[in-house]
Parts: structure tokens; sequence; C-alpha cells
């Protein structure tokens, strides 16, 4: 009996830790820009270990970027229910926002603007700065997207203070290129541009790709 049970733990190990590995190669590729590679690569991560959880939180972002918002609801339900079994807070905070993403994208922005309050209330809890800026920054997407501006830009400003408190130049750089995008849906072509370009210069400093910056050097390979 006691040969049986190292004989399984040393199974389980191995699965483990295959779906690790192969979870590794996922992120290489969705970093590449290649999104079947990676998406095969998460599969098999899932295949040998269906309790391996990040696995359906990168297929959920996959699905979410390729605009099949059902697929990747059911992934980020999937990665939600295995974060509350390990009781994993900050990912269950993740997976509501997450999931909020999915209604936004779906434009049913009361449910998408219930789930991010959800994880900001439970990062504020933890005193978790960097999570709070981000769901932040979803809530004015969210405001942004209903024309509610005033809502919108307190929000983003909420998140950018947080951003420079703690030298987060990513975000701010992107809190950039969201506040140009809401003044340019208001019409205020000059403040947009001034955004802008702030955002760009922040952009090349920081050497931040975009999926438009991925597409750019693959094509000219």
């Amino acid at each position: 009996m006691r040969a049986t049970r190292r004989g399984n733990n040393v199974i389980t190990t191995t699965r483990v830790q295959d779906s690790k590995d192969a979870y590794s190669r996922a992120e290489e590729e969705l970093n590449k820009g290649n999104l079947e590679d990676a998406v095969s690569y998460c599969k098999r991560a899932i295949h040998r270990s269906p309790q391996f959880s990040p696995a359906y939180k990168t297929l959920g972002n996959i699905f979410l970027r390729a605009g099949m918002l059902d697929q990747a609801m059911s992934n980020f339900e999937s990665f939600l229910t295995l974060s509350k079994r390990d009781n994993n807070i900050s990912d269950i905070e993740l997976a509501h926002s997450y999931i909020g993403s999915v209604f936004d994208e779906n434009g049913e922005f009361d449910k998408a603007l219930s789930r991010y309050m959800i994880s900001v209330t439970s990062a504020e809890k933890r005193g978790d700065l960097k999570a709070m800026s981000k769901y932040y920054n979803n809530i004015a997407l969210s405001y942004r997207r209903l024309h509610m501006w005033k809502m919108s830009k307190e929000f983003y400003d909420k998140s950018l203070r947080i951003s420079k408190q703690i030298n987060d130049s990513v975000n701010t750089a992107y809190y950039y290129f969201n506040v140009a995008f809401l003044y340019k849906e208001q019409g205020k072509t000059f403040k947009a541009s001034r955004y802008l370009e702030k955002f760009k210069k922040l952009k090349i400093k920081l050497g931040i790709k975009d999926d438009n910056d991925i597409k750019k050097e693959r094509q000219s390979k």
C-alpha cells in the first residue's frame, strides 16, 4: 500500500510539473503573439492537470482578445471556482475582474461594474495598491463606454494617483492612452492628442509592445 501511494504521488507530481511546463510555453507563445499555439499549450496543461487554474485564466484572456466571449466566460468562471477552492483571495479578485471584462465587452455594463466593485473592494481591504489601480482603470472603462465622462475621468485619475505613488510607469503610460480616448470620444481632439503624445513617449521609453507592434514585427520578418 505504501508503494502504491508513493507511486500515485509521483504520477500527480509529474502531471503538475508537465502542466507548469506547458503553461510556461503558453505564456511564451502568447508574448510572441502566437495565439493558436498559446491555446494549444494551455489545453495541454489542463489535460495533464485539470485543476491547474492559471491555464484557465490565460485561455480566458486569449478568447476575450479574440472576441469569443462565451469561451472566455467559461474559462474565467473555472478560474474563479478553482481560486475559491484554494482560498486565493487575489486570484478571486482577478477572476471577478476578468468576468467583468466579458460583461463589459458584451455591453452589460451594470454587471461589469458589479464585478469590478467586488474586486476593488477586496483589494482595498488588502491594501494592494497595484491591484486597486488596475481595477479603478476597469471601472473607468465601463463608465467611458456608458458616456459617463466625469465618472470615467474620476476613476482614471484614481488609477493614476496610485500608479505614480508606487512608481508604476507602465500603468501610467496606459492611463495616458485611455484618457486620450476618453477625450477623443468627447470630441476634444486637442486634449486627446496631448495625452496620446504622452503615451507614445512613455511607451518608447519603457519599450512597451502592444498587439499592433507584435503584428508589425511578424510582418517584417
